[in-house]
């Protein structure tokens, strides 16, 4: 599946499955790796998890960050390209003008991390202001902006509940 061994960039944890994003370097299209846990986890110490999984290779993306479930559907996050999409259908449900990293969500609403563009050494300063995005989820608008004075690049968000 993978000519070039860069790295796994996000891992979504499941209650039956793992699934893996593998980035290329922006060489080739990243891909998912979707492992049910009767496949792992079973005395081996290593795995090639590309023997275990269904890949969902992607086409055209290749800097993905993010798998996170919303509404019954994987979103994942296409950060170069400043995208947010469904992981099974490959719709688009948010474009942005930065890099989108973080992605979480409550009742109502997703939330959508962007930073702007710049090269890694601006983006892991503080000179640069990241923003959180408030996406409408039935209707996808977005609803409200939160700018991070001096964040630089806003890397994940994470959704906790009142009784966490």
């Amino acid at each position: 599946v993978r000519e070039d061994k860069s790295h796994i960039n996000t891992l979504h944890a499941s209650s039956d499955r793992l699934l893996i994003g593998l980035n290329n370097r922006s060489l080739r299209d990243s891909v998912v790796v979707d492992l049910a846990y009767s496949s792992i986890f079973g005395g081996d110490e290593q795995m090639n998890i590309e023997d275990y999984g269904t890949i969902h290779r992607l086409c055209g993306i290749t800097d993905t960050h993010d798998l996170e479930p919303i509404d019954g559907r994987i979103l994942c996050s296409a950060s170069k390209s400043g995208k947010v999409f469904d992981l099974d259908s490959g719709e688009i449900v948010f474009s942005g003008s930065g890099w989108v990293r973080g992605l979480t969500s409550d009742v109502n609403y997703i939330y959508i991390g962007e930073s702007p563009r710049a090269s890694r050494k601006k983006r892991h300063g503080n000179e640069l202001s990241p923003m959180v995005m408030k996406i409408e989820k039935h209707s996808l608008a977005v609803v409200g902006k939160q700018k991070i004075s001096a964040g630089g690049q806003l890397n994940d968000l994470i959704f906790l509940s009142d009784d966490f």
